[in-house]
């Protein structure tokens, strides 16, 4: 019975010589993951891109409003990703909408530009005939508005208007009854319709004029050139 009570008295003595003590390994420490930005970085970085997107603004060329709009687009994101609950929640959104009303405008001189473009692009309409003219533009509002709901007829306005050498087209109700932005986008199309048909080699002489049943202006071409087209409020 001696060796027996020797070998249990070596396994509870620390140091037995012919046995080794194992210590157990430490659990590896898991890589550190990365912090999102503070929801304050994102309206700082949203003002600086709008900041940018002003500075664009300000000596864009014609053929440059698409990249200006586009600027403005990535300001508005970076301030969408504030959270509701930040207290720069408010500052951020209403600098949302006030970069998103600069990125109309923005889009709306690309679109101006692109139709100026598309215009002086088209074959010229043949003016002999006598009334040829106008009535190819009437064959281009049957592509705009199919359906004759919007524009209630055309015809070509007697000088001394304030818009010599234009159109009048009269509009609906239904066109008075759309927002600004798509009124802004139909006169524009209209515009560029009137442009190809009538002056295709110099589409900002082709001027129009959007008229109500009653004879009320409430669009059309501005004074500095017919592509410089606008809607009233």
């Amino acid at each position: 019975m001696i060796r027996p009570l020797a070998l249990a008295a070596c396994l509870l003595i620390a140091g037995c010589g012919s046995l080794t003590s194992t210590t157990a390994e430490q659990p590896a420490e898991a890589a550190p993951v990365a912090e999102a930005p503070p929801a304050a970085d994102y309206l700082v970085h949203g003002k600086q891109q709008g900041y940018e997107a002003a500075v664009a603004a300000q000596s864009a060329g014609e053929s440059e409003w698409a990249s200006v709009a586009e600027k403005w687009g990535w300001a508005i994101n970076s301030l969408g990703l504030v959270p509701v609950d930040h207290p720069d929640y408010a500052e951020a959104q209403a600098k949302a909408t006030e970069y998103a009303a600069n990125r109309d405008v923005a889009y709306q001189r690309d679109a101006t530009y692109q139709a100026k473009v598309e215009a002086a692009a088209a074959p010229s309409v043949s003016s002999s005939g006598g009334g040829s003219t106008i009535d190819a533009f009437r064959s281009e509002l049957s592509l705009i508005d199919p359906d004759g709901t919007v524009i209630t007829g055309v015809a070509e306005t007697e000088p001394p208007l304030d818009c010599p050498a234009c159109i009048d087209i009269g509009v609906s109700t239904a066109f008075l009854s759309q927002n600004k932005a798509v009124r802004l986008e139909l006169a524009t199309h209209l515009w560029k319709g009137w442009a190809i048909a009538s002056s295709p080699n110099d589409p900002d002489k082709a001027r129009i004029r959007l008229v109500t049943q009653s004879g009320k202006k409430v669009g059309g071409s501005g004074m500095m050139g017919g592509s410089m087209v606008y809607v009233d409020d």
